[in-house]
């Protein structure tokens, strides 16, 4: 297969893989892209230097991650520049797109020196919002209501985020399970499976052409308690610190890579800039539309 470019997190990307849920360039945009993705045979992980074994099926050095994950594929990722992805015969291209755009793409920027928060980013005006939480709070959920208000999702699961503030945006999509899209009252006919076999699917959203960086404007942490009504509080000092460390995207890819300085400084820089904000709501019943009035208000904006 020719190259296909494709544009995301302010990079340019050249691959072999077909990557629909990114945004495509034209092939004469670029003399040279950012980022490499190719499929290649790869050795075991002793032949890429000294990459030291981290876990079962991770191995890696400062600038390296060799990645296994059993009966799908396996990932080189090197440098912030290149990942390399050998699959397992006759695996699933949708299940190989999971990865390489989750767990790959992920430790690619981190490598690239940015904070990767596992959330959602939504725009809200000239600047977003992004939405994290532990598995199950409801950020996904929370973000496609967003969306179907005419809110555009900008990153989902794998959020990038500068020093000074700035947001790189990714996938306009979110992938949810589906008694989410049922509590949403969406149609799930038609929808793709992330996998096969998995109950859970992609929402493929509109996205404007612009890709540029964007101004991030607060950071939610979504969680349950079990009040009747939802809560929003202001995080101070060394919360604020301590949330955006609870809430990286794969934390031991950063002590695999032996980033956690660079982990712990991006977090204190950006916690110093943007404010960030537990939102609580009832564990026993989810109100989405009006936690969307919440943080909608509490942003400023008129719904």
């Amino acid at each position: 297969m020719s190259r296909i470019l494709h544009k995301a997190y302010g990079l340019s990307i050249g691959t072999d893989l077909s990557l629909p849920e990114l945004s495509s360039m034209s092939p004469d945009a670029v003399d040279c892209v950012d980022v490499e993705i190719r499929q290649m045979t790869l050795d075991a992980p002793e032949r890429y230097g000294a990459l030291q074994q981290m876990a079962p099926f991770l191995w890696a050095s400062r600038t390296c991650l060799w990645l296994q994950v059993p009966g799908v594929v396996t990932f080189l990722v090197r440098e912030g520049r290149q990942i390399l992805f050998d699959p397992v015969a006759g695996v699933d291209e949708d299940s190989i797109r999971v990865f390489l755009l989750g767990s790959a793409i992920g430790a690619l920027l981190m490598q690239r020196g940015l904070l990767v928060l596992h959330g959602n980013a939504v725009r809200i005006g000239d600047r977003c919002l992004i939405c994290l939480g532990h598995s199950g709070a409801g950020k996904s959920t929370l973000a496609t209501a967003f969306s179907l208000r005419g809110y555009e999702i900008l990153a989902d699961d794998v959020v990038p985020v500068t020093a000074d503030g700035w947001v790189l945006p990714g996938i306009a999509r979110a992938k949810l399970w589906a008694d989410s899209i049922a509590h949403l009252g969406i149609e799930a006919a038609g929808l793709q499976r992330i996998r096969p076999m998995l109950e859970k699917f992609s929402l493929p959203l509109e996205r404007s052409p612009a890709l540029e960086p964007i101004a991030l404007g607060a950071l939610y942490i979504l969680d349950k308690h079990n009040l009747a009504s939802p809560t929003i509080q202001t995080l101070q000092g060394v919360q604020r610190f301590e949330k955006l460390c609870e809430h990286n995207y794969r934390p031991r890819f950063i002590d695999a890579m032996g980033l956690q300085a660079q982990r712990f400084s991006l977090c204190a820089a950006v916690a110093g800039k943007v404010k960030v904000k537990q939102l609580m709501r009832s564990s026993s019943a989810f109100d989405v539309d009006s936690l969307v009035d919440r943080i909608l208000a509490d942003m400023g904006v008129v719904a």
